[in-house]
């Protein structure tokens, strides 16, 4: 690295610092004694900066084609499919992924991505590496949108569901056996999640 390199990140660490002090009205720190270099430094203060700039969006406005939206009553199998891949490319390309869903069919999923997905407001990055992770293990598949949706949001419900959820469908055996010691309680049933997707994985991009 030239002098004038060194300068540069110097002069860039000093920029951001000053821009979101300006931004920011509560105090934030860095991440000291992390022995992180200049340029480290300067990625983080970016993204903090980015982040502070970034406006509120829709998701559902994100969208290429925009809100995609089916009769859940009405539609068939093969329809419902169809839009929920659609839909799930999409949104990983923006960076959303989606996780603990294999006990979800595609027309609960779908159905659930509509309402708690496209329609939640978030900082709009189309630049950001880290993803927004979508988690759907407090939700099960009986419990119909056109139900009680005040149980589907009642908290001590969700963490019910959450935990009997990734307990049947996703912990491991050694993970089902630090429960077991550490609560005491009767273990739920091991089961295969019966809807298993290829084309959606916990990471952003597809292989």
């Amino acid at each position: 690295m030239t002098p004038d390199d060194k300068a540069d990140e110097c002069f860039e660490n000093a920029y951001y610092i000053s821009r979101l002090k300006e931004l920011c009205s509560d105090e934030f720190e860095l991440f000291l004694g992390k022995g992180w270099s200049y340029q480290r430094e300067n990625e983080y203060l970016r993204e903090l900066y980015d982040w502070d700039r970034a406006p509120m969006r829709y998701v559902q406005r994100c969208l290429r084609s925009g809100q995609i939206v089916l009769d859940t009553r009405t539609a068939s199998d093969e329809e419902i499919s169809i839009a929920l891949q659609l839909l799930i490319y999409e949104l990983h390309e923006r960076n959303h992924a989606f996780i603990y869903v294999d006990h979800l069919s595609d027309r609960r999923l779908y159905q659930l991505i509509v309402r708690e997905v496209l329609s939640a407001e978030l900082k709009y990055l189309p630049n950001a590496k880290s993803p927004v992770y979508w988690n759907f293990c407090s939700y099960t598949e009986n419990s119909d949108y056109n139900g009680d949706e005040e149980e589907e949001t009642n908290y001590e419900v969700l963490d019910c569901a959450r935990e009997q959820n990734w307990l049947s469908y996703y912990a491991t055996d050694g993970e089902r056996r630090r429960w077991l010691t550490t609560h005491g309680q009767t273990l739920p049933p091991k089961k295969t999640a019966p809807y298993r997707r290829a084309y959606l994985t916990e990471r952003v991009d597809f292989h």
